[in-house]
């Protein structure tokens, strides 16, 4: 019987990315990128996954680094102008996950996930939506959509329920591009990736936060009305099996 692992908290949808990914081909000793990978937590998991060593981690934030729990890590910056430290076609699955909000220049993210992919390789990219259900109504109300900023310093201008606002003075997230559905979806396409897949899934707080956590569980049934956007993609004319 395989040892547990404790991994910490993992996004709320990463069972189903596993599963998807290998329906669409990553198998048992694929290389592997995590793109934004923090203190290896989600790489670990890959790893452990996809029965392989061969997971990179990369990261701007050198403190976590240092706590990785995984040994293949690298400090990186992935905006403006920024080559992946990698050769092309290295990857069998370049996983980004809440990485590309933090961009200035997601552009040149995804340029660099199609350089390091192989044809048959499988990109996952993660991001929160700016058109979930609760900033549909939140904005009507006239506050602030969650998921943006006005300052580096403040969080303001936010309405909060539930769990979420035991956290709201701290919940700076450092975010500079927020997606809806569409517009990551255009992106995408503009860079050279079809869209095998798309679903969303929720915010783990608001899941289990009373009234609150029973319509976000029902927007997981909408593409555009959950809180996180996940898309399993593959390069346009690659050779990805299903």
């Amino acid at each position: 019987m395989k040892e547990h692992i404790s991994y910490g908290m993992l996004p709320t949808g990463i069972d189903r990315i596993i599963r998807e990914a290998k329906r669409y081909g990553v198998k048992e000793g694929a290389n592997i990128l995590d793109c934004g990978s923090g203190p290896g937590k989600v790489a670990a998991f890959l790893s452990d996954s996809f029965n392989t060593k061969s997971v990179f981690g990369l990261d701007i934030n050198a403190d976590e680094l240092k706590v990785s729990a995984i040994p293949n890590v690298m400090l990186a910056n992935m905006d403006t102008g920024r080559k992946l430290p990698f050769k092309d076609s290295s990857f069998d699955l370049v996983f980004c996950n809440h990485v590309i909000e933090h961009l200035l220049d997601p552009d040149n993210l995804l340029d660099e996930v199609s350089r390091v992919l192989k044809n048959d390789g499988v990109f996952v990219v993660t991001t929160p939506n700016l058109a979930a259900w609760y900033n549909r109504i939140i904005l009507l109300l006239g506050y602030q959509p969650h998921f943006t900023e006005v300052s580096n310093k403040n969080n303001v201008g936010k309405l909060y329920c539930g769990k979420l606002a035991e956290e709201k003075e701290g919940a700076i997230g450092g975010h500079l591009r927020i997606f809806t559905y569409p517009a990551l979806k255009e992106l995408i396409a503009l860079h050279g990736f079809s869209v095998k897949n798309s679903f969303s899934y929720g915010h783990p707080y608001l899941l289990n936060s009373g009234i609150v956590g029973i319509f976000e569980r029902l927007s997981q049934l909408s593409r555009s009305l959950a809180s996180t956007l996940c898309f399993i993609c593959c390069k346009t004319g690659g050779s990805l099996k299903t």
